[in-house]
């Protein structure tokens, strides 16, 4: 297994749909890998390429990108701000600055555009 993703291309872990009232705030609001993504990882020349397995879409993916899903899919729904400090931590920052939770947000929401991932319900 490479960084918490299946890196056979056959494995497929099933992960519990977890329904939770609408947050209070976009603040709290978490995210989650929708439900029917069926992540296949790999690392080509230094690159991170992810393989959705129930559409066929390939994404390249930058390291927060990938950091992001690795934390969903290991360890389920997370709030941006809990995302934002699990990047800064791997990154060896310490604390998630501003800049840190920006490209949180931006990535956040350009995993959503491609369907990878949602807000949860």
């Amino acid at each position: 297994m490479k960084g918490g993703f299946p890196d056979d291309g056959l494995f497929v872990h099933p992960r519990p749909l977890m329904a939770s009232g609408p947050p209070e705030d976009t603040a709290a609001a978490r995210w989650r890998l929708r439900p029917w993504v069926l992540p296949r990882w790999r690392e080509l020349d230094g690159e991170r390429v992810l393989h959705e397995a129930s559409s066929g879409d390939v994404h390249l993916l930058d390291a927060v990108a990938a950091a992001l899903l690795e934390r969903l899919w290991a360890e389920g729904p997370a709030t941006e701000a809990a995302l934002a400090a699990a990047v800064a931590r791997e990154a060896g920052l310490g604390a998630a600055d501003g800049a840190v939770r920006a490209a949180v947000a931006e990535r956040l929401e350009a995993l959503a555009a491609a369907g990878l991932v949602e807000r949860c319900p």
